[in-house]
């Protein structure tokens, strides 16, 4: 099922479930799969013919071949299958397939004799037009570190929980990064005053609803706003998302009130789309384990990520150097509860909720995938989550829906630091980094990640001179407040103070470490000191590491 987010939801999916068996059906959408791409027009010599220089670049950075799957299919054969009378929805690259809409079973039979099609599958038996999503429902688990005065308000403990706020101190806010949204509509996006950086600096760089083919997303939907403004909104003093800085493309694909495999279809459509432009990082707070027509519906034995057509896109997408960060479902409580398709898919990022305490939510979907896999991969905040409504007020709300872009968000600030990373690479960083990774579970799998680790680790690769202590002080200048993170890999007695100019101590704090760990300093005080620099002096075991940092 698709977001099930409250168990009003739950009820208004299986009511419509119910409806439609009811009935006669008429399938009238359709997936067509081709047999090759034969005189395509196209050659991977040539991809510049077929991809953005973005896409072309991300390949070249991580050494990923042109082949066949990034070739446009046959036109010749789109043109026969319109002949028939369909009308042709979707073109898939990766699949070398077709989605189309028909009328009546002569053109469905007409399709099927064509010689170049290998199958004709239903994917859809209504049209039904979305009614408003599901929404995240109750303010159970407000955000309890949450401080009026802090740029973050009620956002800040989901971002200090997974130590975010160190990437955007240390100047990673997602700048450069293009992630793609892939949802259920976004409702007054265009309007509300926390998007207005987001459209003002140019950031919103394209739409498009492969739900009724056109580009205006901004009239149906509420899910994906509130999804997107957990990554991009900004209120000051209020509210700021996780990827504040980054650029959005926003994809809708699904469907709404109705729930059939043509909204699979629609995702892959999406996903090659943001593939063919460049994007870095794809977020799906979606997901499908049973359909409105139980033919078209999976099992558990399904969820191993290659059954399912989103899953196996996903992997693709992931193949092609994007990272894919896909809700793990909201189905924990339920008959079913594992993770739902994508979520189940290789190489992807899959995430399941915690609450602010990082206590596992209990509504969020289990692991393993059918084949033994660990998910879901990591946890966020997903249990009293704060996101922008309609009005542009801050609200909370529950659900692996909004868990996924809060570190979606992240990870493209953490690829910010590093852009020549491999995305495995990253994706393993991040999972190493978390909270039970030496112990994974069914329930929070590798655990909640500390993106502030993820980054030292990133350090230490980027610098072979790096230092074993490595002291970071952040935010460098500051207002009133720093911290000071050395990675002490020496056990014993570590010395922290801070001196203005003359010599003078303003701080002292002494440490007995008695293993090798990551140990975080807060001077306090420094906010009645004035303006100027100031010397962090640090004595180890090895040594004294000094670091300059300045208040403005």
């Amino acid at each position: 099922m698709k977001k099930l987010i409250a168990t009003t939801c739950l009820l208004l999916v299986i009511l419509t479930a119910a409806t439609a068996g009811e009935q006669a059906k008429f399938y009238h959408k359709y997936w067509v799969q081709l047999a090759d791409k034969q005189d395509n027009g196209y050659t991977l010599d040539n991809p510049s013919a077929y991809l953005t220089p973005r896409a072309l670049e991300r390949r070249n950075k991580f050494g990923i071949g042109i082949d066949s799957t990034d070739m446009p299919i046959t036109e010749a054969y789109v043109t026969q299958i319109a002949a028939t009378g369909a009308t042709v929805l979707h073109r898939s690259r990766w699949f070398n397939a077709l989605s189309v809409q028909v009328t009546d079973t002569n053109m469905v039979n007409a399709i099927r004799s064509l010689p170049f099609v290998v199958r004709i599958q239903p994917v859809a038996a209504t049209n039904v037009e979305s009614m408003d999503d599901c929404e995240a429902g109750g303010n159970k688990k407000r955000n309890k570190k949450a401080d009026k005065q802090s740029e973050y308000g009620e956002a800040l403990t989901q971002t200090t929980m997974v130590n975010g706020h160190y990437l955007h101190e240390m100047g990673f806010k997602g700048d450069g990064m293009y992630i793609a949204v892939l949802d259920a509509g976004f409702e007054n996006v265009h309007l509300i005053g926390a998007f207005d950086s987001l459209r003002l600096q140019g950031r919103l760089l394209g739409t498009y609803d492969f739900v009724r083919d056109q580009e205006q997303v901004f009239d149906v939907g509420s899910h994906g706003r509130n999804v997107l403004s957990i990554m991009a909104g900004n209120i000051p003093g209020s509210f700021l998302g996780s990827a504040p800085n980054a650029s959005y493309f926003l994809f809708r694909t699904e469907e709404g009130a109705s729930e059939y495999m043509i909204e699979e279809d629609n995702w892959v459509a999406a996903a090659e789309r943001a593939d063919s432009l460049g994007v870095d990082l794809m977020n799906t707070s979606l997901g499908y384990t049973n359909y409105d027509d139980a033919a078209m519906s999976y099992t558990y034995a399904d969820m191993d990520g290659k059954v399912a057509r989103i899953s196996m896109a996903s992997t693709i997408a992931a193949r092609k150097g994007m990272i894919v960060v896909n809700s793990a479902g909201n189905l924990g409580r339920s008959a079913w509860k594992y993770i739902s398709a994508p979520g189940d898919a290789d190489s992807i990022l899959t995430i399941g909720a915690v609450d602010g305490e990082g206590n596992f939510a209990k509504f969020s979907s289990y692991g393993p995938t059918a084949d033994g896999r660990v998910k879901p991969d990591i946890t966020g905040m997903g249990l009293g989550t704060s996101y922008v409504d309609v009005t542009g007020t801050v609200k909370q709300g529950n659900g692996t829906s909004y868990s996924a872009p809060l570190l979606a968000g992240f990870v493209a600030c953490l690829w910010q630091s590093e852009p020549n990373m491999k995305p495995q690479e990253l994706m393993q960083l991040i999972r190493q980094s978390a909270s039970t990774f030496a112990n994974p579970s069914d329930s929070l799998g590798y655990g909640t990640p500390d993106f502030q680790k993820a980054h030292f680790e990133i350090l230490k690769t980027q610098n072979s001179v790096y230092s074993k202590l490595m002291p970071v002080v952040f935010p460098n200048p500051f207002n009133d407040r720093f911290e000071v993170v050395i990675n002490a890999e020496t056990v014993g007695k570590y010395l922290i103070e801070v001196v203005d100019l003359m010599g003078s101590r303003l701080y002292k704090e002494e440490r007995n470490v008695s293993a090798s760990s990551y140990q975080t300093f807060n001077p306090s005080g420094f906010g009645r000191v004035a303006t100027g620099m100031y010397i962090v002096r640090i004595t180890h075991p090895e040594g004294t590491t000094e670091v300059k940092v300045v208040k403005w």
